[in-house]
């Protein structure tokens, strides 16, 4: 589950997470109150995507994550503003990865990513972590 607070819209911003399956839900917290949004255009289910919101735009935006149900690891982007998801295409981008940290730097204004990790290397099994350091914006 990613989770971030977007200020122009004044509520908590949630997506996916992992429950008997993965999951593509949209939910906003305000005022003490859950509410689900349907967008009829979203990210594909995953776990450990990582959101942050920008002042700067008004967008909250989601990176990556795992689709547990494929056991694969993802690597697109994604926009958020008035209740609807936007994918950004872009030619240079961070590998796909999980668990990375996100968040919006004020000095450079724009969002850093950095770190995480991928999926297997070489079959060996096993994930591998990244120190890689990406900005948006």
């Amino acid at each position: 589950m990613g989770m971030t607070y977007d200020a122009r819209d004044g509520y908590v911003l949630v997506f996916g997470g992992l429950g008997s399956k993965d999951l593509s839900d949209t939910w906003t917290f305000t005022n003490g109150q859950w509410a689900e949004l349907s967008p009829s255009v979203h990210p594909s289910a995953r776990v450990a995507a990582d959101l942050a919101y920008d002042p700067e735009t008004g967008y909250v935006v989601l990176f990556g994550g795992r689709n547990d149900n494929r056991g694969t690891v993802l690597g697109d982007t994604w926009m958020f503003s008035g209740g609807n998801w936007t994918r950004i295409h872009s030619a240079t981008h961070p590998a796909a990865r999980q668990g990375a940290s996100m968040v919006y730097d004020t000095t450079t204004r724009s969002i850093v990513l950095f770190g995480g990790w991928t999926s297997t290397v070489h079959g060996s099994g096993s994930q591998y972590y990244l120190n890689d350091t990406w900005e948006f914006g």
